[in-house]
């Protein structure tokens, strides 16, 4: 009697059974860590810097910084939100919805008509940056650097994973306002130039006063003496 002749009836069910078992669980192991993996980084929360370049062909640098602040003051607001100053120095400012939600501004520099700095803090999720622009004439134009420091929750940086140069996608809104409110058809090149991740946060929370909060909301942002 030969060896295989020897085996008993139904080995290779119960060999197959096994090895199936055995996928089965290195499967089940693979989900589990990546599932874990997955949940780590919801809760695991990004920082980075990332920095845009952009020229716009034949506009003057006067013109681009005006529309640069009509953008970032209250013609920029959501729909549906209200907008307002905080302090009567006009530093802070505030877009927000009717239920009170929405997402505060902090004029850190002005400086006209090259370089504009201003921070953000959202009330929804914990999430805050530093937006700095830097114009330059360029030849027959202007050069528009564009800086963002920014730290995001977990689940907006899984998000952003998804999407090719994704950081680079609030440089690119803000340079779409100000093209089209100059009136260009042309859209100008959004060049990425770099992103820098950083291990700790970028940006410290706004240390407001919840009494600010408090007063009426103004529908325009500029001084009456400017308003039309």
């Amino acid at each position: 009697m030969t060896v295989a002749q020897a085996a008993p009836a139904g080995g290779f069910p119960i060999i197959f059974g096994l090895i199936v078992i055995a996928i089965v669980v290195v499967v089940a192991i693979v989900l589990v860590t990546a599932l874990r993996r997955m949940l780590g980084g919801v809760h695991k929360p990004r920082s980075f810097t990332a920095v845009t370049e952009v020229t716009l062909s034949g506009a003057d640098i006067g013109e681009v910084w005006r529309a640069l602040a009509d953008v970032e003051n209250e013609s920029s607001r959501p729909q549906g939100t209200s907008f307002r100053w905080l302090d009567e120095g006009r530093t802070l400012y505030r877009f927000e919805d009717s239920g009170g939600n929405g997402i505060t501004w902090l004029i850190i520099e002005e400086k006209a008509p090259t370089r504009s700095v201003r921070q953000y803090e959202l009330d929804a999720m914990p999430m805050r940056g530093i937006v700095e622009v830097d114009l330059d004439r360029s030849g027959a134009g202007v050069n528009l650097t564009i800086t963002h420091h920014c730290d995001i929750p977990g689940i907006i940086a899984m998000m952003l994973r998804r999407r090719p140069n994704a950081e680079h996608s609030m440089a690119g809104d803000l340079v779409g306002d100000i093209v089209r409110r100059l009136g260009h058809e042309e859209p100008p090149e959004i060049r990425p130039v770099d992103i820098a991740e950083s291990p700790e946060p970028l940006v410290e929370p706004l240390d407001l006063d919840p009494e600010l909060f408090g007063s009426e909301a103004q529908t325009d942002p500029r001084p009456e003496s400017e308003r039309a």
